[in-house]
């Protein structure tokens, strides 16, 4: 999405190349459909009949192939949005529309941090005057914004990290702020915002040190799921298990744990079934049910008592993961 950004910038209405940026942009994101969409709209009207059919197969790359790849995986186009729906509402995430005006302002606190968001919103306005920086990157941000709480909109959940291209665009204006008096003639008008943009800039600095912490803490993070992963290794790895997951079918597990499951039985992961629902009528169904594994590994969870029902038992399970199987 920046690379489109940049080559808009560097010659206004281009449009292949922003386009193509944007369709691999929306193979991993749908919020880059939206900007895809946004800026054939921006380019239709000087463009003729042919060059519009062009830049909209160009937009429609992204959910094309999203769409046909659900379809062919699954036999849903729709199934990316559904599935995500459902697993939001079932691990109570973040979403909705009440819910989404206030994430933006959490995701640039915890992230960018406040002298941060202040410097990027100086940025903002003193832009509207000066108009130093290319237009499209003020419409880039409000899509960005739009965006993300359309996700809320749609009951898709919030999650920090789709607010990536949003913060992207901010630090531009902040680094604006910061560095726009210089572009300006002598006079008051530029060694107040010079003296503005100083303070900010130390306020930002010092906000570093807590920044490394979060980096420990975050280095730790992932020293616990290293140790869940090894922990689902150690409970497959006994003959007698070994045993019963190769005679007794299907073998489920959250979408999470599946590869790293198939990579711990060196199975094709096509061989697993994905939990996505209820617990099925016979198998082996493994869960992240305590510690880390849990909150990292287990999107849907079961109750015991579900397993039960349906004549389950357990058949291995460590501080991290319960297997059961009914064969």
């Amino acid at each position: 999405m920046l690379a489109a950004l940049a080559l808009e910038a560097s010659r206004p209405r281009r449009g292949t190349g922003p386009l193509v940026a944007l369709a691999i942009a929306g193979l991993f994101r749908p919020e880059a459909w939206v900007l895809s969409a946004a800026y054939w709209c921006y380019l239709a009207p000087r463009a003729d009949a042919r060059s519009r059919i062009r830049l909209a197969a160009l937009a429609a790359i992204g959910p094309l192939l999203w769409a046909s790849g659900d379809l062919v995986l699954t036999g849903d186009p729709l199934y990316s949005l559904t599935y995500k729906q459902h697993a939001t509402a079932s691990t109570s995430r973040p979403t909705g529309l009440a819910t989404a005006p206030h994430m933006p302002l959490a995701v640039f606190t915890g992230n960018l941090r406040r002298p941060v968001l202040v410097g990027a919103g100086c940025g903002v306005l003193i832009n509207l005057r000066t108009r130093h920086l290319p237009g499209v990157l003020t419409g880039a941000l409000v899509l960005s914004a739009a965006s993300f709480v359309a996700l809320g909109a749609v009951t898709l959940p919030l999650d920090q990290r789709y607010a990536l291209p949003l913060l992207c665009y901010a630090a531009i204006f902040f680094a604006y702020f910061l560095v726009g008096p210089w572009r300006l003639a002598s006079g008051r008008l530029k060694w107040a915002w010079a003296a503005a943009a100083v303070v900010v800039g130390i306020a930002a600095v010092v906000d570093v040190p807590a920044n490394l912490r979060d980096i420990d803490h975050d280095r730790a993070g992932l020293s616990h799921e290293t140790a869940a992963e090894h922990a689902l290794a150690q409970l497959v790895a006994p003959a007698g298990v070994r045993t019963v997951l190769a005679r007794c079918s299907p073998v489920s597990a959250d979408w999470r744990i599946v590869p790293i499951l198939a990579f711990d039985l060196h199975r094709d992961p096509t061989t697993l079934r994905v939990v996505d629902s209820g617990v099925p009528d016979r198998g082996v169904v493994i869960e992240a049910t305590h510690g880390v594994a849990s909150s990292f590994f287990q999107d849907i969870s079961h109750p015991l008592r579900s397993f039960e029902r349906r004549h389950y038992a357990v058949l291995a399970a460590n501080g991290d993961f319960t297997m059961y199987a009914r064969c």
